[in-house]
């Protein structure tokens, strides 16, 4: 066995696994309702319960998403690193104790 061999065996599993992981993070869509669980639980309104309504200005609503999307896409890149450089390790780990078994 070559190690173009064994790269490529390593190259597919890997690409069947990052294949099922797709398959198994795929979630069912919310279902669309009229009411919130919310409206039923308490069955009063937001008046009998004293919270006031705040009122912001639409640039600081723009600004907290814009915020919160940076900070969701620091994350993902953060974690896309972590998880490259673990399968990379595995992955050489792998052809490392393949090529000195031969």
């Amino acid at each position: 066995m070559s190690l173009t061999e064994i790269s490529t065996r390593v190259a597919i599993v890997a690409a069947l696994a990052v294949i099922a992981l797709l398959v198994v993070v795929r979630r069912k869509p919310a279902r669309n309702e009229d009411e919130s669980p919310r409206d039923r639980v308490g069955g009063g309104t937001s008046e009998g319960w004293g919270v006031d309504e705040v009122v912001r200005p639409p640039v600081e609503t723009l600004r907290r998403k814009a915020l919160g999307t940076l900070g969701l896409g620091a994350i993902a890149i953060f974690g896309g690193i972590i998880v490259a450089i673990a399968v990379s390790l595995s992955i050489s780990w792998i052809v490392t104790n393949f090529l000195n078994r031969l």
